[in-house]
Parts: structure tokens; sequence; C-alpha cells
């Protein structure tokens, strides 16, 4: 049987190897949206057009600052920092994962403990007192009884259980660097990264997407940042898959970012909700459409042998296929205006409470009041 395998995937490890990648991301999608669908997170962040509008400045703000530390900092020291980060927040997305799943199964692990935050409290008051807008306002609904609680950090059984299961993964991902543990991070990030960013509506879906094609076109295509931060640091924040699995060599593996996995989902969890409000059939054909789009991405990655930005074809396959697919089922128009009524609440509410809308509100007044001044 090995043989035989064998024979089939000389010559054609290559198409083995990306076929491996766009299944995995298929995959993905699809069981992310599920989750999502079956598990809505209560503290998950709700993205509205204002936010949807910024999403490409914060992420290229991001970007740069990566670079431009790149450039400063010794590499293996920027590295390691990183990297420590990233074991915390990918320890914590374990946690996130399975709470929901073990509370199904065995409900006894929804028990919750409160850890107790003050001090790390005591030290964000200190810092608002010199940068008040960067701390979201208090929320007006809360009593006085409420606000002299003490700080506490609620955590459920089942998230530690969770914890408890992936830092072994981590500690073995950074002895081994083994591409399979690269993997199973990445099927963390991308069900918890998708569970945890809600749109509140289509309009703030396609401006997401559109926002960040124009993002991810313009770094990768008009500066070396894009590419420059992605060989500078090494984290564990994509699928990956051997360009020979006959010859595994570590440094020659095909990759997929996960940024190209999260942000579609994202989209395709809204279509999902449209067609299972009784809207058009649209889950479908996104997902073939997603498909498609990464395999035209890997056509385009070898007929140019440039970097190609995933978004690039996988923003006009999604809003292309659903403006087609709603228009011919004959309801474009509750496409194209479906909004979740509490998503859009929640997203006004937390936008006006975010340091974001503060800040900007800050430079807003300052510049009016020059104006008066004048």
């Amino acid at each position: 049987m090995s043989e035989v395998l064998t024979s089939i995937l000389q010559g054609n490890e290559i198409l083995f190897a990306y076929g491996a990648l766009i299944s995995m991301a298929a995959a993905l999608v699809f069981i992310g949206t599920k989750f999502t669908a079956a598990n809505p997170q209560k503290e998950a962040n709700t993205v509205g057009v204002e936010q949807a509008r910024l999403m490409p400045l914060f992420f290229s703000g991001t970007l740069l600052s990566l670079f431009i530390a790149l450039k400063f900092f010794p590499k293996a020291f920027f590295n390691a920092l990183v990297n420590v980060y990233f074991a915390f927040v990918i320890i914590i997305s374990g946690g996130q994962l399975a709470e929901p799943l073990l509370t199904k199964t065995l409900p006894a692990l929804s028990m919750e403990f409160c850890i107790p935050v003050g001090p790390l409290m005591k030290l964000a008051d200190l810092v608002e007192r010199f940068l008040p807008f960067l701390f979201d306002k208090p929320d007006e609904d809360d009593d006085e009884e409420d606000k002299a609680k003490k700080p506490t950090y609620d955590i459920s059984l089942a998230a530690i259980v969770g914890i408890a299961l992936m830092a072994p993964f981590v500690v073995a991902y950074y002895a081994t660097r083994h591409w399979i543990i690269c993997n199973l991070f990445g099927v963390v990030f991308c069900i918890v990264g998708a569970s945890m960013m809600v749109l509140s509506s289509f309009s703030a879906g396609a401006l997401m997407l559109i926002g960040l094609f124009v993002y991810d076109c313009f770094w990768v295509f008009a500066t070396p940042v894009m590419v420059g931060v992605g060989r500078g640091i090494d984290l564990p924040v994509k699928l990956v898959f051997p360009k020979n699995i006959l010859d595994i060599q570590p440094d020659q593996m095909a990759m997929l970012g996960l940024g190209d996995i999260v942000i579609p989902c994202c989209f395709i969890v809204i279509v999902h909700k449209i067609e299972a409000q009784g809207g058009p059939k649209l889950f479908v054909a996104n997902m073939v459409a997603y498909v498609i789009a990464l395999i035209t991405t890997v056509a385009a990655l070898h007929l140019s042998s440039h970097a190609q930005p995933a978004l690039l074809y996988i923003v006009p396959a999604l809003l292309g296929t659903t403006v087609v697919a709603a228009l011919v089922q004959g309801q474009l128009g509750a496409v194209l205006t479906w909004a979740e009524a509490e998503s859009l609440e929640k997203s006004k509410a937390e936008w006006g409470k975010s340091k974001t809308a503060r800040v900007l509100a800050w430079f807003k007044n300052r510049g009016t009041e020059k104006v008066k001044e004048e």
C-alpha cells in the first residue's frame, strides 16, 4: 500500500501539499462557521460599520510597528518576546475553545471560579490618570454596589481543563517546532478567532472585506513590509504542509496565513445566518467560491513567482458570489440591508465606549477648539 501511495505522490508532491492546505482551510472555515452558530460567545467583539472602517488602519499600524521593531531590535530577542506573548494567547485560546465543548458534554465542568485581579486594576488606574482616553467608559447601567465590588476574573472549570490540555502542546512546539503542532494551533486560533469577532450587519462584513482587500494588496505589492515581517518573525500563526511529504524538510513548507481563513470565515458566518433566518441559499456557494479563490491564489503564486495576497482573490469571490446568488434568488435587497438587531445595538454601544472613539473624539475636540481660537 505504501509503495502505491509513493508512486502516486512522486512528481505530484507540490500539488498534494497545496491540496492539503486548501482542504484544511476550507474545513476550518466550515467548522468555524458551524461552531460560531452553535456557540455564541458572550465576550465576543461585535464589529459594526464604524469598527470595520478602521480595521485596515489598525492592521496597518500593527504591521508597520512590527516592521520597525525588527529594524531596531535584535531579531532573536524580538522573536523571543512575541513568542512568549503568543504562547500565553494560544493557551488562553485553548480554554476558550474547550469551554463550550466540555460544558455541553460534561455539565459539571461549567462550575466557575472568581480570581481577584485587584493589583492589575491598581496599575490600570495609575495609567488612566495620565491617558484617560485609552480606557473604556464605565457602564452607566452599573449601580454603586457593582462599582464597589472587588474586580475579579471569572473562569470555568472547563476553561481551566482546556488551558491545562493546551499548555503541554505549547511546550512541545517550542521544543520541536513540529509542523503538526503548528497546525493544531492554527485550528484553535481560527475557530476561536471566528467565534470572537461577530459582524453586526452585511454592510459591516462587506466593508471589512473591501478594506482588508486594499490593506493586503498595498502592503504586499507596494511595499516590502508584509514580506519582511513574514520572514522576520517566526510565529505559528499559519497552516503549513511539507512541499515534499516523502522527504520532509523544515525549510520547505507550503503555508497559508490564518488571516486568510479567519477573515473569510467571519463573513461566511453572516451568510450562514442570513440563510438560517429564511434568506437566500448562500452558504454552500460561498464555500465553493472560497475554495476556488484559494486555488487561484496558488496558481497565481506559481505563475508569477511572487508572494500573493490571498484576499486579492478571496474578497471578489465571496462578495461577487453573494451578490449574484442573492440576485438570482430575487433577494438581493434583503441581503444588502441585513442586520442583526442585537449585534447592531451592541456594536454601537461598544463603539461609544471604546478607546478608539474616545481618541477620535479627543482629536476632534482639539481641532474644534483651534478653529474657534482662530
